[in-house]
């Protein structure tokens, strides 16, 4: 944990917490015990600092071969404690597993397409909507509540648009990991575990983009097919997963679920 560590930092983090989470920082209420989360910030101010923008395409590139150098020292410590001669390791063929033929990965991404071009779709209402308002607000005084609509909408589109590329994402992970063979047993429950824990991160984003567009179908007459199409898609999504990873109902989140 480096610097963090050092601090005494590293006590109040959640082991792995990182691992089995969807990513969405803004929304977490544990971003508090997560090493990454304060490795980053820690990266932001000391970029900030120094004047620089953090965000610079040059800058996070530095920062990204700064910490392969760092993960690159890691290996080697570790393998040198372990007593492992790493530039004489046995040639081993290997073939990673190719997931995108599965019928579960194709429906993943087929609802990535299918959200990507609602998302469009509702972006221009919320759009036409927003303009709209405050003429409303001004003649029907009651339209105020129309803005806590709005925000809510706004929330959704978010959600949606969040998960729609992440679902596929973890979907495929889950599928790799679990088509990983190996004569190891521990190797084994490994990739199980990860399998199911990419699962559950792939499944709670689908029941999260349900409730969203629930919400969406609700709003919106115009977009009540297209809402309804990609519901029915979302929830086959949801029962394949379940149907194929079912460990992932029982799979505790480190910090989530405990």
């Amino acid at each position: 944990m480096g610097d963090l560590k050092k601090k005494g930092l590293g006590k109040k983090f959640i082991s792995g917490i990182y691992n089995y989470c969807d990513r969405w920082c803004e929304r977490c209420s544990l971003t508090s015990k997560c090493f990454l989360y304060a490795k980053d910030q820690k990266r932001l101010a000391e970029h900030r600092r120094k004047g620089e923008d953090p965000y610079d395409w040059k800058i996070v590139m530095k920062d990204v071969a700064k910490s392969f150098k760092e993960t690159k020292e890691l290996i080697l410590k570790t393998a040198k404690e372990r007593g492992i001669d790493l530039e004489n390791l046995p040639e081993e063929e290997y073939e990673s597993p190719d997931p995108t033929g599965h019928p579960l990965y194709q429906r993943s991404h087929n609802y990535m397409d299918l959200a990507r071009k609602f998302l469009e779709r509702l972006r221009k209402s919320i759009q036409a909507f927003g303009i709209e308002l405050p003429e409303r607000i001004e003649i029907i005084p009651s339209s105020v509540e129309d803005v806590e609509t709005l925000r809510e909408i706004v929330s959704c589109h978010e959600i949606i648009s969040w998960y729609h590329t992440q679902i596929s994402v973890k979907v495929y992970r889950a599928l790799g990991s679990k088509m990983e063979k190996s004569e190891d047993k521990e190797l084994d429950e490994i990739d199980i575990y990860d399998a199911n824990g990419s699962a559950k991160i792939a499944y709670l984003g689908v029941v999260k983009s349900i409730v969203a567009l629930q919400k969406v179908y609700h709003w919106n007459e115009d977009l009540q097919d297209d809402a309804l199409t990609l519901l029915v898609e979302a929830d086959r999504l949801r029962r394949m997963i379940d149907k194929k990873f079912p460990g992932h109902r029982t799979f505790k989140r480190p910090g989530f679920d405990e």
